[in-house]
């Protein structure tokens, strides 16, 4: 039985072996076809702006995690308040024919939609070059501080 075991050990440590033998061997590829191609990867990463996109995505999360907080944090509670002290938003119900429908959700759901919109719009008025809102803000601000070069 000892020599059993000790044979399916010798077998299972080969069997290891092997499989790191093979992922070493991936590995060294991988990174012989990442440095013939370096120069094309680079062009890849720059004419499809993978780099906008992982932040847009980025700050999409973001600004998605903000907005759920503010939710939870400052509207959830006046709605509790408003509707019922010891209710759960996610329990307020209105029964209509036997049904009940919870609107609690719904309604924390399109709050979150319109907080999305609205963070957006304030995001593109104020990066908006055309609209010039950034330009004349920091023009006022030289002319308040007193740093116009025109006088």
């Amino acid at each position: 039985m000892e020599d059993l075991n000790n044979n399916l050990n010798m077998i299972f440590n080969n069997i290891i072996n092997n499989i790191k033998s093979y992922i070493l061997f991936v590995i060294i590829y991988m990174m012989k076809i990442f440095n013939s191609n370096y120069d094309n990867f680079i062009k890849f990463i720059v004419s499809k702006n993978v780099i906008g996109l992982g932040i847009g995505i980025l700050l999409g999360t973001q600004i998605g995690n903000f907005i759920n907080s503010v939710n939870r944090i400052i509207l959830t509670p006046i709605i509790k308040y408003i509707e019922n002290k010891n209710s759960n938003l996610n329990s307020i119900s209105y029964n209509v024919f036997g049904i009940d429908i919870k609107y609690g959700e719904l309604l924390l759901s399109v709050i979150n939609l319109i907080i999305s919109l609205l963070i957006i719009y304030i995001m593109w008025y104020f990066t908006n070059i055309e609209s010039g809102v950034v330009t004349n803000y920091l023009n006022n601000l030289i002319m308040y501080i007193g740093m116009d070069e025109t006088n």
